[in-house]
């Protein structure tokens, strides 16, 4: 099952982590490029995936029987690190970012726009063939992500009255109204309740008033009749 409070927490973590080693103040937005490479590591925070059952949420191997990385505690069977605490691993992670083969993934930070930064992160050894051209899509709202996650909403939607996802501002009556061909005013509502019935008894009167004309000409006609053969 998919977690994005989950995802969301740890890439806030390494983007926080990463701009406190460099000395630098945080770029707003970066974090969404470590959200969608901890969504891809961890199928969207899925608890069953060896990344978030070994407290390292992007796959870092072990670096060797003789050296761990910072809280590592073990290796799992396939080579994998496995730490002591989520934030261990963290930690661990942010420290890899700062290795000489990620250069591009710092600079990229540094300037904090979303797209370069995931561009970098693909390019860079970590993507290891795996990544490919597709990790924007795993960027919050991206096609990967989930519609609905634990009933939590996606990162920049909210819920709506029905219960739905929904961009910000989507909630209101009117763009409801216009999304989904609803009418949530309820004095709206009663007054088009109100205008259909006065059309529906309009209607039944003008029908009766000539029910009535009809039904008067006949018995005008049958009596004409009645008296012409009488006379």
């Amino acid at each position: 099952m998919a977690d994005v409070g989950y995802v969301t927490r740890i890439a806030r973590q390494l983007s926080a982590g990463l701009a406190e080693r460099l000395g630098i103040p945080e770029p707003a937005e970066a974090w969404r490029a470590f959200y969608a490479q901890v969504a891809n590591e961890t199928a969207v925070g899925d608890p069953s995936t060896i990344g978030v059952r070994n407290r390292n949420p992007l796959n870092l191997k072990a670096l060797g029987p003789s050296v761990n990385w910072y809280g590592q505690v073990g290796t799992d069977e396939q080579g994998f690190a496995i730490f002591e605490s989520e934030q261990a691993g963290v930690k661990a992670e942010v420290q890899n970012y700062l290795a000489p083969n990620y250069a591009g993934v710092v600079e990229a930070f540094k300037v904090g726009d979303v797209g370069s930064l995931v561009s970098a992160i693909e390019r860079s050894p970590w993507d290891a063939g795996h990544y490919g051209d597709t990790l924007e899509n795993f960027l919050p709202g991206g096609s990967a992500a989930p519609t609905v996650a634990d009933n939590d909403c996606p990162l920049g939607q909210v819920k709506t009255v029905f219960g739905t996802c929904a961009a910000p501002g989507h909630n209101s009556a009117g763009e409801l109204q216009k999304d989904f061909g609803v009418n949530l005013n309820p004095f709206d509502a009663l007054g088009k309740s109100i205008e259909d019935f006065q059309r529906t008894v309009a209607t039944g009167t003008r029908q009766i008033a000539v029910a009535g004309v009809i039904i008067g000409a006949v018995v005008i006609l049958g009596y004409a009749g009645v008296k012409q053969i009488v006379d």
